[in-house]
């Protein structure tokens, strides 16, 4: 048997489920992400901006 099998056998259906939308939406903010660079609709900073911006909250 495959590992795929196998890991069928031991996961649930709503556990096989919830992985696929959670993959289904990471795909589709990866989507967004590449149709924002290739517009050149970018936002680059540095860490210490980072830092600023959402950890001194």
């Amino acid at each position: 048997m495959t590992t795929a099998i196998l890991e069928r056998e031991t996961v649930s259906s709503d556990e096989l489920t919830l992985k696929a939308l959670r993959n289904a939406e990471y795909l589709a903010k990866l989507e967004r992400s590449f149709q924002q660079a290739e517009r050149g609709e970018v936002v680059t900073m540095t860490f210490k901006e980072w830092e600023e911006k959402f950890c001194n909250v």
